[in-house]
């Protein structure tokens, strides 16, 4: 008997299926129950989420029209508060966000003077847009679409990224990216029109070091420095396309998934109150604890569901926490 699993629920009805639960279920199941049947979210902030949250808010409000000399010191506010807010850091983890938000205050300024002709020569037709589509039963497959543009004549959708490393391999996958197909449908469902590609909007993070003592703003300032002595080593695009084929693979892909998960779901409505019968159909894959840096549920999955690893999460109401900012209970 396997004692002490969170309390969990299957949803019922309709469900909204995202890039990132997919992304879970496929990387391990195990990340995928306590993620979305138990509806934990870790207490401790998360320094990629972190980063990524914030530099997706200063491209949507730079794509917005917004000034970035406005917009971006409001960012800098945003981020000294939720680092106010966080709790269970040391001193470590405190000068990790301290120099995660002076990169992101660098990183925004050097996008935007580099890329301001952006504004001119592409059409913006929506920042940030939401979107769902019928998949199988009545089920839907959906996300937010970072920016759809008109360019040339054509519609194409505009996908921000950041990365560690940008070097041959990273390039080399980004034609079978799975979650670019799914954007450039959902893209379609949105305007209504045939959408020509995706700009693969890529941003290196900086390899800068602190220096000892230096301010936050002195260091964000030589981020941003160093950006615009060399906007080609921190910044590329790439244009790319999806063939019919490919489109129809991936609507065949993601039905074929989401059966396998409606599958569990309803195995574990069956054996609800019996979690020994439940877990092992949502086994662990251990190859991925530490692929791209720690599970978020490692504590749980090492040391068991007890009173100290329940004070490090707390259960949200909403499904899909990464299509709004969901309250929890």
């Amino acid at each position: 008997m396997i004692d002490n699993v969170p309390k969990f629920k299957t949803p019922k009805g309709r469900i909204l299926f995202t890039h990132s639960l997919l992304k879970d279920f496929r990387l391990c199941r195990r990340r995928f129950f306590y993620n979305y049947l138990c509806l934990l979210s870790p207490r401790r902030l998360s320094l990629p989420l972190f980063m990524g949250e914030f530099f997706h808010e200063g491209l949507d409000r730079f794509y917005s029209g917004k000034d970035p000399d406005d917009f971006i010191p409001d960012i800098v506010k945003e981020m000294e508060q939720r680092r106010r807010n966080a709790v269970f850091l040391d001193p470590e983890e405190e000068e990790q966000l301290d120099v995660a938000s002076a990169t992101i205050q660098g990183m925004l300024e050097a996008y935007c003077r580099r890329y301001q002709k952006d504004l001119k020569r592409w059409k913006i037709v929506a920042p940030e847009q939401r979107f769902e589509i019928p998949i199988y039963g009545e089920n839907y497959f959906g996300g937010k679409v970072d920016l759809i543009i008109k360019w040339k004549g054509e519609y194409w959708v505009v996908e921000h990224k950041t990365a560690g490393r940008l070097d041959k391999n990273y390039i080399s996958r980004l034609p079978l990216d799975f979650q670019i197909t799914g954007y450039i449908l959902g893209a379609k469902r949105v305007v209504g029109k045939p959408i020509a590609g995706i700009i693969y909007n890529v941003v290196k993070k900086p390899w800068l070091r602190k220096r000892s003592g230096e301010s936050g703003a002195n260091f964000a300032s030589r981020i941003a420095q160093d950006y615009h002595k060399r906007p080609e080593f921190y910044l590329y695009r790439e244009r790319l396309y999806r063939l019919t084929r490919e489109v129809h693979a991936f609507k065949a892909e993601i039905s074929e998934t989401v059966h396998d998960i409606t599958n569990l779901f309803a195995h574990a409505r069956k054996y609800k109150k019996q979690p020994d019968k439940v877990l092992p159909t949502f086994y662990r894959n251990t190859d991925a604890c530490v692929a791209k840096g720690t599970c978020q549920f490692m504590p749980i999955c090492t040391t068991g569901w007890d009173k100290s690893t329940k004070a490090l999460y707390e259960r949200r109401k909403g499904f899909n926490p990464e299509l709004a900012k969901e309250d929890t209970a």
